[in-house]
């Protein structure tokens, strides 16, 4: 998952789309997302050894 500076978030499969040509953000399980937005948000935050857990 990936969120852009626009505000454009896009999630992939990476199993069945490789090329990531079909975003399943607007059709993905609402807990996945959130689950995922957390960890993107942890991962923004950490700096140094933080990063590592």
């Amino acid at each position: 998952m990936c969120r852009r500076v626009t505000g454009e978030r896009e999630l992939y499969d990476l199993s069945a789309d490789p090329y990531q040509l079909e975003s399943l953000h607007g059709t993905a399980d609402p807990a996945l997302i959130k689950s995922l937005s957390e960890q993107l948000a942890k991962l923004k935050a950490c700096a140094g050894a933080s990063c590592q857990e």
